[in-house]
């Protein structure tokens, strides 16, 4: 590359780094959204014909809790490009949360033929999910599904999906298909396992956070999760023994673990070590508000 290329190419990338709507999108995705509004207003000070920066600024101000200048911003990118599949998409859920589930449903039922971007489906399926349209929200999912090329992710999305309407076997069926496809994939075994406890099927998530154990990053939040169905079955020497394993991996970080253990103990009928357990942790969580008002009573039968 010649050098004037590379002044050229250098220069470039810094008039980027002065352009609002790049820092606009920048701070959005690191979740500074007020940052983001200075910005693309800025931008739209500058120029205010494209869709996709008001469609930005909606998407920060809905991420604010802002649906009145949410909805002003959504509706300015709609006049600019009324067929948009992203800015339909946020204008349905900017509907969907100012209380217009009719208006939110007429643009979702819009976009089941539109070409969204991939991730978008699952942002569909969930709307439709919470405005009581199972059939939408499974289609939609599915299609996230096959747009992904079979990702992990999007059999989790279906499995959530299927599950928040209402459809255990549909949620099943995404889950064995994802772990045939994905055998390792986390992921997909938490899902199951917490979809499980939701449906209190407590033996068949102990198996689940049992399987999951040798392949998770973090081991000792699948001790503290065997620890919390176990204490739940009356299994009180097995949630023993994982909640101490949960304290001894993450218990320098989180005072959950600590928690768990002193009532695994308390439970269990062994207070001195509860007792010895609590003063421990409370040395090491001064203000942990759980801790403090955590009693050693044994808890009314």
């Amino acid at each position: 590359m010649t050098g004037a290329r590379l002044l050229a190419g250098f220069l470039a990338l810094a008039g980027c780094a002065h352009d609002p709507v790049e820092l606009g999108r920048a701070a959005l995705a690191r979740g500074d959204e007020a940052e983001a509004v200075r910005q693309f207003d800025r931008a739209l000070a500058r120029a205010d014909s494209d869709p996709l920066v008001w469609r930005d600024l909606a998407r920060a101000h809905q991420r604010l809790g802002h649906l009145g200048p949410a909805r002003a911003a959504i509706d300015a990118s709609i006049r600019l490009d009324a067929d948009e599949p992203t800015v339909l998409l946020l204008r349905a859920q900017i509907r969907f949360a100012q209380g217009d589930r009719d208006g939110a449903a007429e643009d979702a039922l819009r976009l089941l033929a539109a070409p969204l971007p991939t991730r978008a489906w699952s942002e569909l399926a969930v709307l439709f999910a919470r405005l009581g349209r199972a059939d939408q929200a499974l289609a939609a999912a599915r299609t996230g599904v096959t747009r992904s090329g079979d990702a992990a992710d999007a059999y989790v999305n279906l499995a959530v999906v299927a599950t928040s309407v209402r459809r255990p076997r549909e949620a099943r069926n995404a889950l064995a298909e994802g772990r045939r496809r994905h055998p390792r994939d986390v992921a997909l075994r938490e899902t199951e396992a917490a979809l499980l406890v939701a449906g209190g099927q407590l033996r068949e998530a102990r198996t689940a956070y049992r399987d999951l154990l040798p392949l998770h990053p973090r081991p000792g939040l699948v001790h503290l999760a065997l620890a919390l169905v176990e204490h739940e079955l009356g299994e009180l020497t097995a949630a023993t023994a994982d909640a101490h394993a949960a304290v001894e991996l993450e218990g320098e970080a989180r005072a959950d673990v600590h928690y768990t253990l002193i009532v695994v103990l308390r439970d269990a009928g062994d207070q001195r070590a509860a007792a010895a357990a609590l003063r421990a942790a409370r040395r090491r969580f001064p203000g942990d508000d759980a801790l403090a008002a955590l009693r050693l009573d044994p808890p009314p039968r």
